[in-house]
């Protein structure tokens, strides 16, 4: 069966909220400078260290 929206099934890391997030296993989060991906994955790890606090 697939998901009319998959927003209903996943929530994007970076939206969860701080109670959806408790429980994460540690993570180390590499990003590169010039990665087209790099706020995100920035945002990424500010937020696991939220949730680590």
């Amino acid at each position: 069966m697939i998901p009319r929206d998959i927003g209903e099934y996943m929530l994007p890391a970076l939206q969860a909220s701080i109670e959806h997030s408790k429980g994460l296993l540690p993570a180390l989060v590499h990003t590169a400078e010039n990665n087209v991906l790099h706020d995100k994955g920035e945002a990424y790890a500010k937020k696991l260290n939220e949730v680590a606090e």
